[in-house]
């Protein structure tokens, strides 16, 4: 795997596991509520080919939901990847 691709995987990481931003709880409350487990999906398939685009969807459970309906869809056209985590309301 690249290092520009790695970079970017560890940034977007970052974005949506600690700094994603989140709707206030209560009046003058400022702590995001989260999930009792955090989690984080990464899935890059045929990382090591060359040959097509790529196409990564970065979201939540519902973005990990419609993944494999999207992959269908490019399927011989782009190698489509995910990063998923949960979504911080």
């Amino acid at each position: 795997m690249k290092k520009p691709l790695l970079l970017l995987l560890a940034t977007v990481a970052v974005a949506l596991t600690g700094c994603a931003p989140h709707r206030m709880i209560g009046a003058g409350t400022s702590a995001p509520v989260r999930e009792d487990i955090e989690w984080l999906d990464v899935w890059l398939p045929e990382s090591n080919a060359r040959d097509l685009p790529r196409v990564l969807l970065i979201g939540d459970s519902i973005t990990r939901g419609y993944y494999p309906e999207v992959q269908a869809r490019l399927q011989a056209q782009a190698y489509v990847a995910r990063l998923t985590a949960p979504q911080t309301i």
